[in-house]
């Protein structure tokens, strides 16, 4: 015999655009996510059957789910397996920072932070983050490739007709616009060059760590160059 469900979860809207009634507030969250202006919490308040809880699931599980359809490949029974056992896991209450810790997933927060310092005179920070996201556990070679991934996503991200290749929450996806307009774009194909090289090599290094830390350095190497071209012209004068 088939499970029950109850109609109330059986049909309850999964999208802000079947939500009927609440314009205004699925309008509000929508450009909250879009604009990355998301408070510390939201207070969802009103009679009962007004869409409080529809609303409040929606909006915690939108990342999540992007997370559930990348790790499945694109595999839809994957993903169905993948987000029963998080549901097992974190009951009703499925967000994105419960979804990456249980499929130990690296935070694309430190995907932007470890761009910024790469492109800019902070290697130092790059390398302490590196070592950061090794001590917690995460594997060099998923790092690196996890890196190349997001270059090529700025690089998306600089033309307005390619953004919607990005695979990403809107949020997320204005973070990749704001970040990609400060960073030229031939050095960022180069960077993505050298971190798929990396990527591509990892297994045939006997010192990984080593590996991935000379393509830091490399790319952060390639970006002081560009910026100090009065320094080279005067060393090549020499």
């Amino acid at each position: 015999m088939d499970n029950f469900i109850v109609s109330a979860r059986k049909y309850r809207p999964t999208t802000f655009k079947s939500v009927v009634g609440q314009d205004s507030i699925t309008a509000t969250l929508k450009n909250a996510i879009k604009t990355n202006q998301i408070a510390q919490a939201f207070l969802f308040c009103g009679p009962r059957g007004v869409g409080k809880t529809t609303c409040a699931r929606i909006f915690a599980e939108e990342d999540a789910l992007r997370i559930i359809a990348t790790k499945s490949d694109g595999a839809l029974r994957d993903a169905l397996s993948i987000f029963d056992q998080l549901v097992n896991f974190s009951g009703n209450n499925l967000t994105y920072k419960s979804t990456i810790q249980s499929l130990n997933v690296l935070d694309v927060d430190n995907y932007f932070s470890m761009t910024d310092y790469l492109f800019s005179e902070n290697k130092t920070s790059a390398l302490l983050l590196f070592e950061e996201i090794l001590t917690k556990g995460f594997d060099g070679q998923h790092f690196i490739a996890g890196l190349a991934g997001h270059f090529r996503n700025l690089l998306v991200a600089q033309n307005q007709s390619t953004v919607q290749l990005m695979e990403v929450s809107d949020s997320v996806k204005v973070k990749f616009i704001e970040q990609a307009k400060k960073i030229d774009s031939l050095l960022l194909i180069r960077a993505l060059e050298l971190a798929n090289n990396c990527d591509f090599n990892y297994k045939l290094s006997n010192n990984k760590r080593l590996s991935v830390e000379i393509c830091l350095l490399q790319i952060n190497a390639n970006y002081i160059h560009s910026i100090r071209p009065t320094v080279r012209q005067s060393r090549e004068g020499k």
